[in-house]
């Protein structure tokens, strides 16, 4: 019994441990990346955000074995990239013209709340369709 408690005080303390170190790292990126986007509009440092993503993202893609059905996927693709464009400017402009430690309680407290509806959204859909490769069917 002691040491299932002394294992979970030890899981505990790494939760914690992460969790400081995320805002850390957090605070530390919005703070640079307000220095950055204060000397470039926000479009240009989204669209080379935008950039250096797809680069990095085919990269990887391209040493996968699977295939993927693009025709299928479209509609798909089309919403998660235009969500990503929405939440990366509306991120970016925030931080041109609000002090960082404000977008950051912004972002901190938004995020979880705009997963937790995506979530609620996605179990109702989830019983209809599946997101897959060629053989799956793909829902939009």
């Amino acid at each position: 019994m002691g040491v299932i408690v002394e294992n979970k005080r030890h899981l505990y303390a790494i939760g914690v441990i992460s969790l400081l170190v995320s805002a850390i790292l957090t605070s530390i990126s919005q703070v640079y990346y307000s220095n950055r986007v204060q000397a470039a509009h926000p479009f240009l440092f989204t669209g080379i955000s935008f950039f250096l993503t797809t680069v990095f993202f085919q990269l990887i893609t391209s040493k996968q074995k699977i295939e993927p059905c693009w025709k299928e996927a479209r509609s798909s693709l089309w919403k998660l990239n235009g969500a990503s464009i929405l939440a990366f400017m509306g991120f970016y402009f925030a931080l041109k013209y609000i002090e960082p430690a404000i977008v950051s309680s912004l972002e901190m407290g938004l995020g979880p709340l705009f997963a937790l509806l995506l979530a609620i959204q996605q179990k109702k859909t989830s019983d209809k369709c599946t997101v897959g490769y060629c053989n799956w069917h793909i829902c939009s």
